[in-house]
Order: C-alpha cells, then structure tokens, then sequence
C-alpha cells in the first residue's frame, strides 16, 4: 500500500516526540485516515466536537475530567486531513484549549490553542468541507484558511509526488507526471477559462484528447475495460483490486456500475433486504401505518441511506460505511472483499490495512 510522505512525516513527528517523553495526540477528520496514524482518533472523537456547529458552539470537554489534565501535559497536536474539516470545529477546540490551558497560565488564554503546538495537515485540492446543498461562496466560507486562526499559522509545502516514482518505465513515469503536473494547474486555477467570465458560474477548462476515454454505445464498459483490464483473469488477486478503483459523482452511477460489474463475476447472487415495515406498535384503527405502505418504503432511496435491496457475490469488493472498530482498521472508507455470504451476515476480508 503506498503512503504519501506528509503521512510519514506526521508518524516520523509523532514516533520522535514520544520516545523523548512528550505527549502527541494524533487526531485526523475521517476514521481511515485516524487509524494510519499511531494510536490515532477522529477530531471528533477526542475532542468531543458537537455534531452541530456553529460559531459559539464549545466543544464538551470539561474542567477537572481525566481528558482535561491529558491536554494539559500535550506537547503537540497533529490533525491530519484538516482541510475538510468545517473551520468552526477548529475554533470551538481552540475556544476550549485557552479555557484548559488557563488554569495553568492565565496568559496562555490569549494564545491559539493555549500555546499548544497543532500541525494541520491535508491538500487543499482535495475535499473542502461539505456543505449540503451549499454554494461555492459558502463551502469556501467554511473553509480552514477562512478562519482567524490561519493567519497565525506557517505554512510548509510539500512539491514533490512521491507517488510518481514507483517500478514505472519511463514513459510510464513521463506520462504520469504530465497528468499530475495538468490536474495541479487545475485545482490552482491555471487554465484558462473556457466559459462565462463571472463570479456567479463555475470555471470551465478544456481537457485535452489524450487524458479522455473515447466512450462508444456502452460507456460503463469503456471505462471498465480501462480500469479493470483483463478482468476475468485477475478478478481473484487481491493486488488487483486493491490498486483500482472507479469514482463516481452519484449514486446512481455507481449502481449502474455495481450492476454491471456483478453480472461480469461467474458466481452466485446473493440478496440482502432491508427492514421495510415501522417498529413502532400503533393502536387499532390509527391509519398512519397504511399511509405508508411496503412498496414505498422499498422505493426510498436517499444519500444517507441504503438502498433497499442490496445484492453481493463472493469476490465483489464493498466499502464498510461504519466505524466499527478502528484499532482493527474497520472504519468508514475501509475496503474489503466478500468471502463468504451467510443468510444474515456477510464474510469479509480487508484489502487495504
């Protein structure tokens, strides 16, 4: 599995610190980029961040508690991924630190973080916070450089990518850094602008020929067949699987590829159902129940929830959505292979981790 190199100078940092005796409390915003790091927690997790936020909201760490003194002897911070972290949940922990940290120096509550070193780590270019339905203005406004709290922050760029330079002819290696270098200008807005010139629509650029799939009749198969060549033949190797993927915007494109891609698996199909009827007991003649028959509540189909039938073949590779237990690497985004499919459970084996 390749790492990237900030995720080796966080571990190097962190491996550094403790061995001299000093406290490092590792923490990243989503749970499979916690667990790469020693001893590693979601943000939420160890500060005890409010689901809601807001820019009053305190995080619900209080005085006198066992949490309390631990942040009290930490020597350093790292939060990795804080770029896709709302920049309120970075202001409510350091609203929470200077409140701790002054109990031990009344003057350390007008320093960020109570003067607790924090190392932010993350690609602007990647995930910015995600606002539901929200515009660009106000996914940029969430952002962490929005907050006052940047602007006391040093910055140190990473420039070169590791990930290029990896048992690759060298075409390979030409090619890849042509496309790497194209995507960085980009996400930094160095191409030019094809479309409408102003602040209300989304920049346009043009991409060129040979970084596009010329798709005929049957685009999924175009793209499939370019990803996942000679499927057949290494659909058992883990290897195989573990070094592709495909990403999608919507769910429903990523059913029509599921679809597509089980038909292509030789084995049985297994399907799994949801619950589809209410929990609660209601009295007779109350008609609430009855306005919310089977077939609708099969045919719900949301962003945060399942779908209502879900079929599985051994060999097809899932995404575990829940964090089930991060020491062991089951957490949200970890991917696995089915082994086995039972009545009422489902036999995995990690691939990454």
């Amino acid at each position: 599995m390749k790492i990237n190199f900030l995720l080796i100078i966080q571990y190097t940092l962190c491996c550094r610190l403790r061995s001299q005796g000093q406290i490092v409390l590792p923490v990243a915003s989503s749970g499979i980029a916690a667990t790469l790091l020693p001893g590693g927690r979601t943000a939420y997790s160890r500060f005890h961040i409010p689901l809601k936020l807001d820019h009053i909201s305190i995080v619900g760490i209080k005085h006198g508690t066992d949490i309390t003194e631990l942040m009290q002897h930490t020597n350093l911070i790292i939060w990795d991924e804080a770029p896709m972290q709302h920049r309120h949940a970075f202001e409510s922990v350091d609203r929470c630190l200077r409140d701790i940290m002054s109990a031990i120096d009344p003057s350390r509550s007008k320093q960020p973080f109570g003067s607790i070193t924090v190392i932010f780590g993350g690609d602007f270019c990647q995930i910015l916070p995600v606002i539901p339905k929200g515009s660009r203005a106000q996914i940029l406004s969430a952002s962490l450089n929005q907050t006052k709290l940047c602007h006391q922050c040093q910055v140190f760029l990473l420039r070169q990518n590791m990930r290029l330079s990896g048992g690759k002819s060298a075409e390979d290696l030409r090619q890849i850094e042509e496309f790497s270098r194209w995507v960085l200008d980009v996400g930094n807005g160095e191409l030019p602008n094809i479309g409408p010139d102003d602040a209300t629509s989304d920049p346009q650029v043009l991409i060129p020929d040979k970084f596009l799939i010329k798709s005929s009749s049957v685009a999924i198969k175009d793209i499939f067949d370019v990803v996942y060549p000679d499927f057949q033949s290494n659909m058992s190797f883990d290897t195989y699987l573990r070094q592709r993927s495909i990403l999608a915007p919507t769910n429903a494109v990523v059913g029509d590829i599921n679809d597509y891609i089980l038909d292509l698996i030789p084995r049985d199909s297994h399907t799994y159902y949801n619950q589809d009827s209410l929990a609660e007991d209601f009295s007779t003649g109350n008609d609430f129940q009855s306005a919310f028959p089977v077939e609708y509540i099969n045919s719900i189909n949301m962003p945060c929830l399942p779908k209502h039938e879900l079929k599985l073949k051994v060999g097809s590779v899932v995404i575990l959505m829940r964090n089930l237990n991060q020491i062991m690497g089951l957490c949200n985004g970890t991917r696995m292979i089915v082994k086995k499919c039972l009545k009422n459970s489902i036999i995995c084996q990690t691939l990454c981790g």
